[in-house]
């Protein structure tokens, strides 16, 4: 027992003596390189404060934004991320750095808005009249439902009119009621019955069960689906349903859109046109290329006009691309939509992805669009590195 005693005390004796030496060398190497310690720990600390710093002010910028405008930029900045990944599983180089053997993706700095117009710069085209917010043209002539919406057509695609609130109501009496007309057509049509969720405005523009302002027993698709204004007598403001084949004159509607530049010289607004604006809609300009690229050498030739290639956000503004190429009998447009799967899409301009008419899902990511045929407006997934005529789009009075 005193042997093994004497060796257990012997044993704690060396490791108590070896952690004291191993405690030594750490002092002994702290002492001697106390120096570059010192200076590797202040580094660490004024690297960390630096990055509570940045990200502090960065984020209490980002909250005195507007917060439309910050959800807009959080918005764009998921969807520029989703569109350089896609491009790099593509093998396209996604690259801010144009050289002789790369291809240079960029987007202009899209609109903070899409779909209005700031209504101090409000305008209309085609000789038509700036109400509430909308651009509208009487036709004091009859003709069938479908003719008068082919006569819109050709005035910039425009559609018959919508009217989608009591102030609106209101303001198509005042519009018409010195016109001596009993009805005009309107873009309401009618299919089931007397259910008023059954009535659509033209091109996917929502029902009319929000609002409405039918005459007592209608809609009634008994008496024909399509849906009339009433502009004068006892009825008048009024809605009722009728056969599309009947004659009446009709209302065309545009959205207000910008002409040019509106600047005030001494209180006075003075209007500078945009002359180079030749396709004009909806606050942004569109410019046709008949030449053939392929995605990045079309989007490149529209970023060197302050463009992207255009992005669609509404079957309406479909119907208004459709009118550019209606010299064409037959032809495919590059657009700036890229579908990344079936129920996934994303535009060059960061634009959002709040409209898709993909009707033909074929190899490739890139999006073209069927222009005077008749599938006309259809879109169809194609491989980026094909060749089509394009169209670019900038908000309008924007001087290049």
């Amino acid at each position: 027992m005193v042997v093994k005693f004497d060796d257990a005390t012997t044993l704690e004796e060396n490791d108590n003596g070896a952690l004291q030496t191993h405690f030594e060398n750490s002092v002994a190497f702290v002492m001697d390189h106390w120096k570059p310690l010192l200076i590797g720990g202040i580094s660490v600390f004024v690297l960390l404060v630096s990055v509570f710093l940045i990200t502090f002010f960065a984020t209490s910028l980002l909250l005195r934004v507007h917060p439309k405008r910050r959800r807009k930029r959080v918005q764009n900045l998921k969807l520029r991320q989703k569109l350089v990944y896609f491009l790099f599983l593509n093998s396209v180089n996604f690259s801010f750095i144009h050289s002789e053997n790369s291809t240079t993706i960029t987007s202009v700095t899209p609109p903070d808005s899409y779909t209005t117009v700031d209504p101090r710069n409000q305008s209309c085209t085609n000789h038509f009249t700036l109400i509430n917010g909308k651009c509208w043209r009487m036709f004091n002539l009859t003709h069938s439902r479908t003719s008068a919406d082919g006569i819109c057509f050709l005035h910039n695609g425009a559609t018959l009119v919508s009217i989608k609130s009591a102030n609106e109501n209101r303001a198509l009496v005042d519009f018409v009621k010195n016109e001596h007309l009993d009805t005009v057509w309107t873009g309401l049509l009618c299919n089931n019955g007397t259910n008023i969720t059954s009535c659509i405005w033209d091109i996917q523009a929502g029902t009319a069960a929000r609002y409405s302002n039918f005459e007592a027993g209608y809609p009634d698709v008994t008496y024909g689906g399509c849906v009339y204004f009433t502009a004068s007598g006892k009825a008048i403001g009024q809605w009722g349903s009728a056969q599309c084949s009947q004659s009446m004159a009709f209302v065309c509607e545009l959205p207000a859109t910008v002409l040019g530049e509106k600047i005030d010289l001494d209180s006075f607004l003075v209007l500078f046109p945009d002359e180079t604006c030749i396709f004009n809609y909806n606050g942004n300009c569109y410019t046709r290329f008949d030449n053939y690229w392929n995605f990045s050498g079309a989007q490149r030739e529209c970023e060197s006009r302050c463009s992207n290639l255009v992005s669609i956000h509404s079957a309406n503004e479909m119907r208004f691309i459709q009118t550019i190429y209606s010299d064409v009998q037959s032809a495919f447009i590059r657009i700036g939509g890229i579908a990344m799967s079936q129920d996934f899409l994303i535009w060059t301009d960061g634009s959002p992805g709040d409209f898709d008419n993909i009707q033909y899902f074929q190899p490739g990511s890139c999006i073209i669009m069927a222009t005077g045929t008749s599938k006309s407006g259809y879109w169809y997934t194609h491989p980026c590195d094909q060749g089509y005529v394009y169209l670019c789009k900038r908000p309008a009075g924007v001087h290049c």
